[in-house]
């Protein structure tokens, strides 16, 4: 995706110049009447080093909090990386008994949003933004049900966090459906 958008500006800035509003004229646009952003585009920003914490290998412990009856905490590994020139990171979580799952996580200067992608081996995929990479929120579909979605990061230590994902119920409320705790190895 980020080397698509970067493809897209680079042939919108060499594009002629011409009457047209379609997405390259767009582009082209935007980056001209902000020659700071355009010089941040495809590289990695100081956002991105706020979150450098997080790569390494982590052991995952899974616990579903809702649900009708009580679970057994799902154990796994997590292993955390800079990808797309440092534009992301990537992070791969396998379980041995369960699915699987692989995010992104970047922040974007033209949006001035960070942007989580999640996707598993369960087809499911969930995009999810935040104005501060702690509280990412989204309505996704989840095994063919939409709903919306509060991810919520919080650094505890430099060898820990959590990721807590909540639903937004009818009335407004939140309720807590799961807990990933990490542990750095």
């Amino acid at each position: 995706m980020q080397k698509t958008v970067f493809v897209l500006c680079f042939l919108a800035l060499a594009a002629p110049s011409v009457a047209s509003d379609d997405l390259y004229a767009k582009i082209s646009a935007k980056l001209a009447s902000d020659p700071a952003l355009a010089a941040r585009l495809g590289k990695p920003g100081p956002e991105m080093g706020s979150l450098h914490w997080m790569i390494g290998t982590w052991d995952v412990v899974a616990e579903v909090q809702a649900g009708e009856k009580p679970r057994v905490p799902e154990r796994g590994v997590s292993v955390v990386t800079t990808v797309l020139d440092g534009t992301a990171l990537q992070i791969a979580d396998h379980y041995p008994k369960g699915a699987q799952d692989l995010g992104f996580i970047s922040y974007s200067p033209a949006t001035r949003l960070w942007t989580a992608i999640n996707l598993d081996s369960l087809a499911n995929v969930a995009v999810t933004t935040s104005r501060d990479a702690a509280v990412f929120t989204g309505d996704v579909t989840i095994v063919g049900v939409r709903t919306t979605l509060r991810q919520t990061m919080k650094h505890e230590s430099k060898t820990s966090y959590t990721i807590t994902n909540a639903e937004r119920m009818a009335d407004g409320n939140w309720r807590v459906l799961d807990v990933y705790r990490y542990r750095k190895r």
